[in-house]
């Protein structure tokens, strides 16, 4: 019995268990799940089948997972991306198939890698911070660097990295954005650089002087702004063209290049306006160099023989300016002091040239309300007969009545004016008006032959001009015969071809030609044979001095009013003398054969109203012939 208990408990229980425990280590050692080969109706067939349904079990479980993880690794490896993922301490530990092909790396090379180490060092930093850069919230980080190839080749990369870390890795995405930076890159270079002469533009400049500024600051230096302005440089584009004029941007750029050092920084700001940044421990002496070899590019003419100079005015940081946009403010303000001292040479920024930009602005403002408001007069000032003293024709002069500040220096609001262009809007105005009053004193008795004279700005020499002149004297009934166009030597040497054109269609039309303040400029009665003179108009300082106490001073200046009348009336001009203001100086002229006067002597500038009751007057008193100017 007890035999047969053994044998039965072998083959029932024994044997079962054993080929239980030989799938188990099967299973163990071979990685397949194996199956226990055991039919019965016990319980160790009960517990052989449940262990054959949970390896069968086990068995797709894992199938699904190898076919996930296999699809996982197609999809990392296959996607057209450069996908690598980071452990906890930012080292590589997985990357895709297209991740190695676009870097040249091979996978064992970089795996357990640290991804900084494949960062350039200029980008390294960037990188590092990236976490501190993106909110704590974000799904997800971004940054651009600059990454190490195997091949030594940069390449601007966009890394997108996720936040949430799986199994302790996150997933980050890897974009080749070079040809965009270079891209970018290409239109910022565009965007602040100055296509015809290849400088840093306005904007590439001001971005510049705020780099500057923070330079000099950490090196404890002075910062030097050169402003500079061309002179005539309106003459070439006007006379020899726009080509002409760009090549001889182009030339003086290529000159100023061979003064420049390493560091420092050339703009052009716009038209003829450049800007030159200097950084030294003595800013005024480099800047006061560097001036002087600016000046030293004028001295040969430029190509077709132009001939250039600049006006330059400098401003140093922290000195005169605390900030950038004051620095070039002021440098640009000594500048114009420059330009009004007499052009061609450099000029330092002081305190004083602030009173007078401010006094400048605050004309500018008045000329501005002026126009706006109508405060505008054409004043009138009789030309006389030397001889007799009767009336000939009239001067028009501008003055700007301020309601409370009463009638403002002429001189300075023409001088603000012509810089501004807004002397046109002024001469158009004070034309319309001069035409307008003197139609009114055509009325009064003996004054129909009389002339008109009106000045005219050369800004003013427009090929309108000639027509704005006729329908001003449709409108008023005024014959062209009787207005006289007043120019001044500077509208002459100008020579300009337009402004040739504009007063030989004023002649044609009848009106006159007068040259006012000879004498003043560069004088050369050559202007009278090259251009339709009719009238000279000697400059009140030769009138001044034909009587002066000193007699070699006198005798020079009688000689030269002299000859000029003589020349003119062999040339068949009229002869004016300006600034006549007592009677031994309009003896002297009497005697000299000048033909005209006008001065205080005779009549002071008077409003239209005021010069029409005092012509009655003397009408009423003592009635007398109005000579011609002719």
């Amino acid at each position: 019995v007890f035999g047969a208990a053994l044998i039965g408990n072998r083959i029932f229980v024994i044997q079962p268990l054993m080929r239980l425990t030989h799938a188990i280590e099967a299973t163990r050692r071979l990685g397949s799940r194996h199956h226990v080969d055991w039919q019965s109706n016990d319980e160790m067939g009960r517990l052989a089948n449940s262990f054959n349904d949970m390896q069968s079990k086990l068995q797709r479980e894992e199938n699904e997972l190898k076919l996930a993880h296999r699809r996982a690794t197609d999809t990392y490896n296959l996607t057209p991306a450069m996908l690598f993922s980071l452990d906890k301490d930012d080292c590589i530990a997985a990357v895709s198939d297209y991740w190695l092909a676009a870097t040249g790396y091979d996978r064992a090379d970089v795996i357990g890698r640290e991804f900084a180490s494949l960062v350039l060092p200029e980008s390294r930093g960037q990188y590092s911070k990236r976490k501190a850069s993106n909110p704590g919230s974000a799904a997800h980080m971004a940054v651009t660097v600059k990454f190490l190839c195997y091949d030594g080749r940069g390449m601007d990369v966009l890394i997108l990295e996720t936040t949430a870390i799986q199994d302790g890795l996150s997933l980050s995405v890897m974009t080749d954005v070079t040809e965009l930076k270079q891209s970018e890159d290409r239109n910022l270079r565009q965007a602040i650089t100055d296509h015809l002469t290849g400088l840093l533009n306005r904007q590439g400049f001001e971005t510049a002087l705020d780099a500057k500024i923070n330079e000099a600051d950490l090196r404890k230096r002075e910062l030097a702004c050169l402003f500079i302005d061309l002179d005539r440089f309106k003459w070439i584009n006007d006379n020899m063209g726009h080509a002409a004029g760009d090549a001889a941007l182009r030339e003086l750029v290529s000159r100023l290049q061979k003064c420049l050092k390493s560091g420092d920084i050339a703009a052009r700001l716009g038209g003829d306006e450049f800007a030159i940044l200097l950084l030294a421990e003595n800013a005024e002496a480099r800047a006061a160099e560097m001036a002087a070899r600016i000046a030293e590019l004028f001295e040969a003419p430029f190509d077709g023989d132009a001939r250039l100079s600049a006006s330059i005015g400098i401003a140093i940081y922290p000195r005169h300016a605390a900030n950038a946009a004051e620095l070039l403010l002021k440098s640009d303000i000594a500048m114009y002091a420059k330009k009004r001292d007499g052009k061609n040479g450099a000029q330092i920024f002081d305190n004083g040239m602030l009173d007078d930009s401010r006094r400048r602005a605050e004309l500018e403002n008045y000329i501005e309300a002026g126009l706006n408001e109508d405060w505008f007069e054409a004043y009138l000032q009789p030309v006389v007969n030397i001889d007799d003293r009767s009336i000939a024709g009239f001067e028009a002069l501008m003055r700007l009545h301020h309601p409370q500040k009463g009638i403002l220096p002429p001189a300075r609001i023409i001088e603000v004016a012509e810089e501004t262009g807004s002397i046109i809007r002024i001469g158009n105005r004070i034309m319309e008006k001069a035409i307008a009053n003197f139609a009114r004193l055509s009325r009064l008795h003996g004054m129909q032959d009389s002339y008109l004279a009106i000045n005219f700005s050369p800004l003013q020499f427009e090929p309108e001009l000639p027509m704005r002149i006729a329908a001003v004297l449709s409108r008023h009934d005024v014959s062209p015969r009787r207005i006289v166009v007043e120019i001044t030597e500077a509208v002459l040497m100008d020579d300009n071809p337009e402004t040739r054109m504009v007063i030989n269609e004023i002649c044609r039309y009848g009106c006159r030609i007068a040259l006012d303040d000879f004498g003043t400029g560069y004088s050369s009665l050559s202007y009278i044979n090259r251009f339709p003179v009719d009238i000279i108009k000697i400059d009140q300082s030769f009138i001044r001095a034909i009587n002066d106490t000193a007699s070699d001073v006198s005798a020079k200046s009688r000689m030269l009013v002299e000859s000029i009348t003589t020349l003119s009336h062999k040339m068949n001009c009229t002869v004016i003398a300006e600034g006549v203001e007592t009677e031994e100086e309009c003896a002297t002229l009497r005697t000299m054969g000048i033909d005209y006067g006008q001065g205080y002597l005779f009549y002071r500038p008077l409003h239209p109203d005021n010069l029409m009751k005092t012509l009655a007057g003397l009408q009423q008193d003592h009635p007398s012939p109005i000579a011609q100017a002719s």
